[in-house]
């Protein structure tokens, strides 16, 4: 199955994506549903708001998702749910947010994070 221009498959067992319209990308298999970042809204520890274009929103591997601020205050770079390393979540470009969309399901830690 191969997609056509603006085409994206999303129930193919097996499915065949040259470039998801992102010049440079390499050619993915995927099973299933198209995965992506789900840009979630907030910083599960202060419930800072990370609109989808922030540059302060930090993420681990499991896409827990903290503000820069507590990331280098009160998490000294690691999940306090994984352990992981916390980077710099990358900003979804603006074209893509209409037919791809950040989440809106907030997460916020019981009793907020502290220092371990």
């Amino acid at each position: 199955m191969r997609p056509g221009p603006g085409e994206y498959p999303v129930d193919a067992d097996l499915a065949r994506v040259s470039s998801l319209g992102v010049k440079g990308t390499a050619t993915i298999f995927i099973r299933g549903a198209i995965r992506m970042l789900e840009l979630r809204p907030n910083c599960e520890c202060c419930n800072r708001d990370l609109p989808p274009d922030s540059v302060a929103a930090r993420i681990c591997s499991f896409e827990c998702t903290f503000c820069a601020d507590c990331t280098d205050g009160v998490l000294d770079g690691r999940c306090p749910n994984c352990g992981g390393e916390l980077v710099r979540r990358p900003v979804r470009p603006a074209e893509k947010l209409a037919q791809f969309p950040a989440s809106t399901v907030r997460n916020l830690r019981a009793g907020g994070c502290v220092r371990a």
